[in-house]
């Protein structure tokens, strides 16, 4: 099977984001406290990172490897159950990883965050998901939450 540049490319880029979150994991999620101001002398403000709970990704086309399993792996590391609906223009891509993403996610470490391919799906079902979901992530034109 011949793999093209811009594949290598799109697969080595996601092998390197998951490396990273693989190492950053414990940082990334620790909470983070803010400077005080002149205004805030009394107070105490800090940023804490919880999840989403359940985060619908919308895959792309032209990379579909890359722009869908990026936010993918950063929605399952930050503790978030997805739902993946991978684009129906690349079929073969969305076959391949419903056939992967079970094969090798680990869901004896991470039970609850569990990745779920949706094939052949309207638009008004994606937009009733998008309703139940915390967090949306896409790569598209002409979709709003408005429609």
């Amino acid at each position: 099977m011949f793999i093209g540049s811009g594949t290598l490319y799109e697969l080595e880029v996601l092998r390197a984001d998951i490396k990273a979150l693989m190492r950053n994991l414990t940082t990334l999620a620790q909470g983070e406290t803010l400077p005080l101001n002149l205004l805030s002398l009394e107070d105490r403000a800090s940023i804490r990172r919880d999840p989403y709970g359940l985060v619908l990704v919308l895959g792309a086309w032209n990379y579909p490897f890359s722009l869908t399993l990026q936010p993918v792996a950063g929605a399952i590391a930050a503790g978030n159950v997805v739902i993946i609906k991978p684009s129906e223009c690349a079929p073969k891509s969305a076959a391949l990883m419903a056939a992967l993403i079970p094969r090798y996610l680990d869901t004896v470490s991470i039970p609850k965050c569990i990745a779920f391919i949706i094939h052949e799906i309207s638009s008004l079902r994606i937009t009733l998901i998008w309703t139940i979901t915390g967090m949306l992530c896409y790569t598209r034109s002409g979709f709003t939450r408005n429609h």
